[in-house]
């Protein structure tokens, strides 16, 4: 059995889509002893390779829905993201992610969570973290950390 996973999704280089990495930055230092952390800017079926095997898996990231303000949390589960749906392989999300998994009998984690943190269109690249996401920071690194506390000892 592998370590309960926090995957966070994102890019450093484009302002306010770091803000799941920057969580993850705190929460390395603050769940190192009972989580695997991992950062990466891939998505699709990347995914799976990072997927794979575990069990609890809490993924971070950013959304642009413009139904919140900026830095307002939002859970969900891969349920709430609807079915698979994409067009083309180079469009590919967590729903296909998760299908494949399924269809190729994959070992894939029984609980996933995601806690995404909603952004105004992030596509600058070298800008600076919004006042409104940095702001937000520690309120997403304290609700990953209660999702990770809920889980069992040892994410079985």
């Amino acid at each position: 059995m592998t370590r309960p996973l926090i995957l966070a999704l994102g890019n450093d280089l484009i302002g306010d889509d770091a803000a799941g990495l920057l969580a993850a930055r705190d929460l390395q230092r603050l769940l190192a002893a009972r989580v695997d952390v991992v950062e990466t800017a891939a998505g699709g079926f990347a995914l799976l390779d990072h997927l794979e095997h575990r069990t609890h898996v809490l993924i971070l990231d950013t959304i642009v829905t413009g139904a919140h303000p900026p830095g307002t949390l939002v859970e969900m589960t891969p349920e709430d993201l609807g079915g698979a749906h994409a067009c083309s392989p180079h469009t590919v999300g967590l729903p296909e992610t998760i299908a494949l998994a399924h269809r190729l009998e994959i070992p894939f984690p029984s609980t996933i969570a995601l806690l995404a943190m909603e952004i105004l269109p992030a596509t600058t690249i070298g800008a600076p973290l919004s006042p409104a996401i940095a702001g937000a920071l520690p309120a997403m690194v304290s609700r990953a950390e209660a999702i990770v506390d809920a889980w069992p000892a040892g994410g079985s």
